[in-house]
């Protein structure tokens, strides 16, 4: 009698026991794959991104105190993005779309039949159970992780998430650095306009005022040759924006740096072995409520 108590005692972890070896099979299978992102300490004026530029592109509020080097939490908030997941869902994994793989694997019939309800199931999963990102703070490390179910998968889709990534950067880093190019090519048109004004009223002035003697006519030459030397100062100095503009559009460099490239993982995230832990302390907890629940509904009544 007693050893018929002792195995119900038990038997609430031993059939747990037996549901997750059971579960653990018909389970699917997952693998995490993860990078690793060096963001750089450039000044906001080097890195060539900006703010505005990158919010307006993916379609995401960005604060102003947002800086690119101080907080790297950007990268985060661009991988999990509605606009960067979109061109995610073009991505080939194993000879098909990254969209035809979350319909096949994670969708119903029901779902993908309403396109919107499809890409919001499909948005949801890959932010909370395929992509997981987080910024390492004290050495300003990105890590990018994803999971899908064979290794291979899982590695291609990090290493096709950083691509894009640059890509993505790159392209707005460029538009930046163009759209300046032109605001600065035509500040420096208007300053050259402004030059040749100068020179002809300088060239007039001499060819009126031959002799040129008298202080007030002095002190209008001087003057005249100010506004030339200033005008003159501010086309240099905007020829040199343009140059230095030039070249870091022709070596463009972006603000991260992959330390770790995506790692083929060895082993499944999801093990029979971590299944059972949790099984044994979640059957443990059963089996302690079950024999002490005398003592807490004696607890409880006495609290009431």
């Amino acid at each position: 009698m007693s050893s018929f108590k002792n195995f119900k005692k038990g038997s609430i972890i031993f059939a747990l026991f037996c549901l997750s070896i059971i579960f653990h099979f018909f389970d699917s299978p997952k693998y995490e794959s993860t990078a690793r992102l060096y963001v750089k300490q450039d000044n906001k004026s080097n890195s060539g991104l900006d703010i505005s530029s990158i919010g307006s592109s993916l379609g995401i509020n960005l604060e102003e105190s947002f800086s690119i080097e101080s907080n790297p939490n950007i990268y985060p908030t661009i991988l999990n993005s509605r606009k960067f997941f979109d061109d995610v869902l073009n991505i080939e994994i194993a000879d098909r779309s990254f969209s035809d793989y979350l319909k096949n694997n994670f969708l119903n019939d029901k779902d993908i039949r309403d396109e919107k309800i499809a890409n919001e199931k499909m948005l949801k999963i890959y932010r909370e159970e395929i992509l997981n990102t987080y910024v390492e703070r004290k050495n300003l490390v990105v890590v990018v992780s994803t999971a899908l179910n064979t290794p291979e998968n899982s590695q291609q889709l990090n290493r096709e998430i950083l691509d894009l990534l640059d890509l993505h950067l790159s392209e707005i880093k460029l538009k930046d650095i163009r759209d300046k190019l032109i605001f600065l090519n035509q500040s420096l048109d208007s300053k050259i306009a402004d030059l040749d004004i100068v020179d002809n009223q300088i060239s007039d002035f001499k060819y009126n005022n031959v002799n040129i003697s008298s202080p007030s006519l002095e002190l209008e030459l001087e003057k005249l040759l100010r506004k030339q030397r200033s005008i003159d100062y501010s086309r240099l100095n905007l020829q040199n924006q343009i140059e230095m503009l030039k070249i870091e559009e022709f070596n463009s460099k972006m603000p991260i740096q992959i330390l770790d490239n995506p790692s083929y993982p060895l082993k499944r995230l999801n093990t029979l072995f971590d299944k059972l832990k949790l099984v044994f302390l979640l059957g443990l907890s059963i089996e302690l409520l079950l024999y002490y629940r005398k003592d807490i509904l004696k607890i409880v009544g006495y609290l009431d």
